[in-house]
């Protein structure tokens, strides 16, 4: 933090109310304090998440799995209401980066249609999307924490409280379990919160200008993310004037930029704006895209009025009025980032074809050119969402109302003037901006906790005096406990609350097998109706064995140690499933009774890594430092069973009995046959169990054979 020079008092720019500036690190103590506090927290969102199977919950779970999987292959996102790029957008690089590192399995559509069983692959991508929930809510947490301490400085005891009291409440919380885009809204609110933080206290121009224009782009972001953060981003200029009118730092006329530089940049961003307004109006949204929009909802909404109203006004206080501009300016940074947040489009979707631009258009309309998805604003809706956010938060109310109210007393003029300003948007977010859904309570919680510290820490500071220094610090410990223990005995309730929240809503393995919305939704259509031959029976049956999918990849792991094959290459061994690439059509027929449902594997499609292991010493009991040894690429595929699985090889019959394996005398009869007029070809395929260890030259069956692995009797 900047500290204030004596030119500034000289200048008379102190005001009742400021606060000492004197730097407050944190000692050691409290560092440790902090650190304990976000691994617990990270503990908790951890087990919440990994709390709930991947099926358990629908709609934006499915439904992002299958955008992020339709963007890999070029084509725009079906669901585009919220608008959701921001999480998209961290989706595309961390799903692709995953991709390339065999992380997941499934890169794109095209993986999933050359997948045996789709369904695996497809849990595999969701579950790790899901798992970037609690990340982002102990980001979200982590970042609105240093924001505060950059502008209040309080104490290490006061944040700590402050970060169980947010982060163990049950918003995060309930964010934390599945794919929402409300937490990734929050996630971007929050940075540009600490980037509103880091310009506030500075006294020099170009700091203020990154810092601001960071802001801007953040706050682009969340509106892209999701409308609702509409109140929350215009909550961030205000909160921005109250850091700064707390503190005596040079004011914004001292630093302001040249007229011209204004001038520029107050033209160029409405221009920008208007181009965006146009190309979105021009542009037509894929048919089938999820917009819940009819023909007639579409024209300039409520949200592209206010933004252009504000490119408009900001346009001729730079040309008309220079006096408010000098004071304003930051103003111009801020909106200039909102609207550059756009091109951020430009980075997932190709360039050379437009269907980048059509993204960014089709978010653009989404946003300014259609009638919001929100129930009729009545008298009777603001009192029921009043009524519904107090019920759920009405300790953090009176907590932040107590700090507010410290503020007007005490605080100086700006303070005070930020201070109603954030009020009045407030309350607006819980009149207009919440549904009675539980995923809404982000939206008032997270806020309402937020200004709760911002005006507990400041008012403090403002009551403090030499005859009781500490009295306003003991007031806030007390508030804080009441509130931490509240918090508390919601701890309890959350996982009830989400299983019932969900019961009717989620738990249904099937979602899996099918597409949720039209548009590029529709090419998973096809491809599921392939994969299972049209056979609902067999659709069903994959669904129900997808959310075994980790269990399965371990499984594959283990037993070839030197393929590493994905869930691409793993399918049920059942009838009418595949065993083999689409392009063979090669399914099963006729499974024994006792292999039926085990794994299928096809190996034939991979390559083996350079190393085996040493059979002298993995085949017996011992624990040598290593039992692995170097091989010439392809020289055999290895297989490593384990007592709780049997792994089959099956070549086709007849055929003779690999090293260390068993004639078992199953028999598995297979179809192939792609062409229409050709009738379908049958094989039979005969079974060896491998017993130990084996090295196994496949080649010798011309890439036609496959594993089997099932359970290991019992006893």
């Amino acid at each position: 933090m900047l500290v204030a020079t004596s030119s500034v008092k000289a200048a008379g720019e102190a005001s009742a109310g400021a606060m000492d500036t004197t730097p407050n690190p944190l000692r050691p103590g409290g560092v440790l304090l902090l650190m304990v506090t976000v691994c617990g927290l990270a503990a908790w969102y951890a087990w919440l998440c990994g709390s709930f199977p991947v099926h358990f919950s629908f709609d934006m779970d499915h439904t992002a799995t299958l955008d992020v999987l339709a963007m890999a292959t070029g084509l725009l996102p079906a669901h585009i209401n919220h608008t959701g790029f921001g999480m998209y957008l961290v989706f595309a690089v961390t799903h692709g980066a995953a991709a390339l590192l065999g992380v997941v399995s499934f890169a794109s559509y095209e993986d999933v249609a050359e997948a045996l069983n789709p369904l695996w692959g497809v849990a595999e991508t969701t579950a790790f999307l899901r798992w970037h929930s609690p990340f982002f809510a102990l980001g979200t947490v982590v970042a609105l924490a240093a924001a505060l301490k950059i502008a209040v400085r309080p104490p290490a005891w006061m944040l700590t409280a402050w970060l169980l009291i947010l982060g163990l409440a049950p918003a995060l919380g309930f964010q934390a379990s599945l794919v929402r885009t409300e937490l990734y809204a929050h996630f971007y609110w929050s940075l540009g919160v600490l980037a509103c933080a880091a310009a506030a206290v500075r006294s020099d121009l170009r700091s203020v200008v990154a810092g601001t224009a960071v802001a801007g782009v953040l706050a682009g972001l969340a509106l892209l993310t999701k409308v609702q953060a509409l109140f929350h981003i215009a909550a961030m200029p205000l909160f921005f004037a109250f850091v700064r009118a707390r503190l005596p730092v040079t004011p914004l006329a001292q630093l302001t930029p040249s007229t011209t530089t204004r001038r520029v940049l107050a033209t160029a961003s409405a221009a920008a704006f208007l181009a965006l307004l146009a190309g979105a109006a021009w542009v037509t949204v894929p048919a089938g895209s999820a917009t819940f929009a009819g023909p007639g909802d579409y024209g300039l909404n409520t949200v592209g009025v206010l933004v252009g109203g504000a490119a408009s006004v900001l346009l001729a206080l730079a040309w008309f009025t220079p006096g408010v501009a000098r004071a304003a300016w930051p103003l111009h940074v801020f909106l200039a980032g909102v609207v550059g947040s756009f091109l951020l489009h430009l980075v997932t979707l190709p360039l050379v074809d437009g269907t980048a631009f059509t993204y960014l258009l089709a978010d653009a309309k989404m946003l300014f050119w259609r009638r919001l998805a929100m129930p009729p604003l009545t008298w009777s809706v603001v009192a029921t969402n009043l009524a519904e956010v107090w019920r759920q938060d009405a300790g953090g109310i009176v907590v932040m109302a107590a700090g507010a109210v410290g503020v007007l007393v005490r605080g100086n003029r700006g303070m005070r003037a930020a201070t109603a300003g954030l009020i009045t948007l407030t309350v607006l977010v819980a009149a207009v901006d919440v549904r009675g859904l539980f995923r809404d309570m982000i939206w008032t919680e997270v806020l309402i906790q937020v200004l709760a510290l911002l005006w507990l820490a400041a008012a403090a500071d403002a009551w403090r005096n030499a005859r009781a220094p500490r009295l306003p610090d003991a007031v806030v410990a007390a508030m804080l406990a009441v509130l931490m223990g509240v918090v508390a005995g919601e701890c309890g309730r959350l996982r009830p609350r989400l299983d019932a929240h969900y019961i009717h809503y989620g738990w249904n393995r099937l979602h899996m097998a099918r597409p949720v919305y039209g548009a590029s939704h529709d090419v998973y259509r096809v491809i599921i109706h392939r994969a299972f031959d049209a056979d609902a029976a067999v659709a069903a049956r994959a669904a129900a064995a997808a959310p075994r999918f980790a269990e399965v990849q371990r499984q594959l792991a283990f037993v070839f140690p030197n393929q590493r094959p994905d869930l691409l290459h793993a399918s049920l061994l059942a009838p009418r499933f595949r065993a083999g690439p689409p392009a063979t059509g090669r399914r099963v027929v006729r499974v024994p009774p006792e292999l039926e449902g085990g794994l299928l594997v096809d190996n034939a499609r991979l390559g083996a890594a350079p190393f085996l292991l040493d059979p002298a010493h993995v085949r017996v009991s011992d624990e040598w430092w290593s039992k692995t040894r170097d091989a010439a690429p392809n020289e055999a595929l290895a297989v490593l069973p384990r007592p709780d699985l049997v792994v089959h090889l099956f070549a086709p019959a007849p055929a003779t009995p690999p090293p260390f394996t068993t004639a078992t005398g199953l028999e598995v009869e297979l179809e192939s046959g792609g062409a229409v007029d050709t009738p379908p070809v049958k094989r039979t395929y005969a079974g060896f169990r491998v017993d130990n260890y084996a090295e196994i030259p496949c080649t010798a069956w011309d890439a036609d054979y496959f594993f089997v692995i099932t359970p290991a009797p019992a006893g």
